[in-house]
């Protein structure tokens, strides 16, 4: 009878202790997430205008941030600028033409608060998707090609500056280095036609680097 007893006890404590066992593992998880981190990035973005055939392309450098509020989920802010673009020459388009001037974008600015959503990786590594909404500031060149009888004159206008508001969706890898350091290569869409006159699309593919907390 106490060896029943004894046994019977011994069975009601592992049938306890089993829905524990999912809640150790969530909370060792849990410390694995980081809380904060800071991100540098670096990468290229390709710039592309609705209505016409403008495309450029830079190399875009940024920084951020992002504040895990769930083990699935993450809030963040980043500001970068797109480097080497080049306007292009002005074609002449009459018999001759004076003059000389170019036409593009010259500089671009993109901020964005973005919202992370992390899927189930293999490994340490974890990919994720974000959508975010943001700014895209730019100053554009523009030129004027008056015609006249024989020949035409090209005169260089004063720079545009133009800002859209930016929708953007994508998704990358985070892959941790250590103990603080992680790696997160990345690819996004960004579409900045909303209540903007250049009506610019960005194509960015990035590599951040992460410090966290």
């Amino acid at each position: 009878m106490i060896a029943n007893v004894g046994r019977f006890w011994r069975v009601t404590l592992v049938f306890l202790a089993m829905p524990a066992l999912p809640l150790a593992a969530n909370a060792q998880e849990q410390l694995n997430v980081p809380k904060f981190e800071v991100t540098g990035r670096i990468g290229l973005g390709g710039l592309k205008r609705f209505g016409d055939n403008y495309s450029d392309s830079g190399m875009t450098i940024g920084i951020g941030q992002v504040l895990r509020i769930h083990r699935r989920l993450g809030v963040g802010f980043e500001a970068e600028r797109i480097r080497n673009l080049e306007p292009s020459p002005v074609r002449c388009g009459l018999v001759s033409c004076s003059g000389s001037a170019v036409e593009g974008v010259r500089s671009a600015s993109h901020f964005s608060f973005n919202v992370l959503y992390y899927l189930t990786g293999s490994g340490s590594a974890t990919p994720f998707i974000l959508g975010g909404v943001g700014i895209l500031q730019s100053r554009s060149a523009s030129a004027v090609t008056y015609a006249g009888t024989n020949s035409g004159v090209i005169v260089q206008q004063a720079d545009e500056t133009d800002r859209g508001v930016s929708l953007g969706f994508g998704g990358g890898v985070r892959i941790p280095i250590g103990g603080r350091l992680s790696l997160r290569p990345e690819i996004r869409i960004v579409d900045s036609t909303i209540r903007s006159r250049s009506n610019l699309s960005l194509i960015q593919m990035a590599v951040a680097v992460g410090y966290r907390w």
